[in-house]
């Protein structure tokens, strides 16, 4: 399945219900398929109930649709849920996310700039790093260790390809490890702080660069710990659903920031 990579995130191009051509969001950390209000009125789509919606905008109730019919590059999917949201960007008619391929193995490849489904798992090359993998309904987490001073904190990241930053902390994680005051923080907006990136290791590989949001202590927002696309998008990565693994290679993008950082020393 073919895809384009815009403010880092994946897009397909794909069709709902027979429609003309959509815009269709590929994001792991969506709990379930998402219909922009806008795009409605392009697709046959009946709405036959109603589901609390959880994301930026909070929790409230919305449309649902069941019952769809998904192509995405050839491969079709059929009765899939979609529910109405009001806060994505204009250019996007849906998003999708890991529901539809949970009993799949399959690899998003950033250089190949496409999906790749698997009947049984590929031979894995040694350059590939094997982490375990657990869900939290259907969205995938992984391990990730943060470093102060040579002091490590192992925690689950959500891994979310539709976060366009670095990340964020959330207040359960700086709480329980006890690092909220080891960020530098820059400044502040409501329930969240952006800080400077301290060193974050992912399959023994780190990333330092940038900021990230960090969630102030005791601010209760319900949100998720995770790592952004900003990072994710530097590695091929091969998601197997079925065993609970994921094998990661760093790509073009990871290497071209390494000669970047080269470059840059004196």
């Amino acid at each position: 399945m073919p895809f384009t990579l815009r403010g880092n995130r994946i897009y397909f191009e794909g069709t709902i219900n027979g429609s003309t051509p959509l815009s269709i969001q590929f994001d792991l950390g969506a709990g379930m398929s998402n219909i922009n209000y806008k795009s409605v009125k392009k697709i046959k789509m009946d709405f036959d109930g109603k589901a609390n919606l959880i994301n930026s905008d909070g929790t409230n109730e919305a449309r649902l649709s069941s019952k769809n019919e998904v192509v995405l590059g050839g491969f079709k999917w059929q009765n899939v849920d979609f529910i109405e949201t009001k806060n994505m960007e204009n250019w996007e008619d849906a998003i999708v996310g890991n529901s539809l391929f949970l009993d799949k193995i399959y690899a998003i490849d950033y250089d190949k700039k496409a999906i790749i489904l698997y009947d049984k798992l590929p031979l894995i090359n040694e350059e590939f790093k094997q982490i375990p993998m657990v869900f939290e309904g259907v969205c995938p987490f992984i391990e990730a260790t943060l470093v102060f001073n040579n002091q490590k904190y192992t925690d689950w990241f959500g891994f979310d390809t539709g976060n366009t930053s670095n990340g964020i902390i959330t207040d359960e994680i700086t709480l329980k490890h006890n690092i909220y005051d080891k960020f530098k923080k820059l400044m502040g907006f409501g329930s969240t702080k952006i800080a400077i990136m301290p060193d974050l290791s992912i399959a023994g590989y780190t990333f330092n660069k940038g900021t990230i949001t960090l969630e102030k202590p005791h601010a209760n927002t319900k949100s998720t710990t995770l790592i952004g696309n900003k990072i994710l998008k530097c590695f091929n990565v091969i998601i197997d659903n079925r065993q609970g693994f994921m094998y990661l290679k760093p790509n073009s993008m990871f290497q071209k920031q390494e000669e970047e950082d080269l470059k840059k020393k004196p």
